[in-house]
């Protein structure tokens, strides 16, 4: 687990990947469907989630992640 993302504001697609032991594809599946909300990086197909919609979704959904990105 990296101390990081207890601190971290934004999350790549590949963080959030990590902390919900899902794949990338996964995350950008959930981010196009709208379940996980962020926003792109202007001029890019690069993805950002904030913090507090990756809590929001980890919450939602019941997963067993919060500590990850809680203290």
């Amino acid at each position: 687990m990296s101390k990081a993302w207890k601190k971290a504001e934004i999350f790549t697609t590949g963080d959030v990947a990590r902390i919900c032991c899902i794949s990338i594809a996964k995350v950008i599946s959930l981010f196009e469907q709208g379940l996980l909300k962020g926003f792109k990086i202007p001029g890019s197909n690069h993805r950002r989630i904030p913090r507090k919609s990756l809590i929001e979704f980890i919450k939602k959904y019941n997963l067993p992640f919060l500590n990850k990105v809680e203290d």
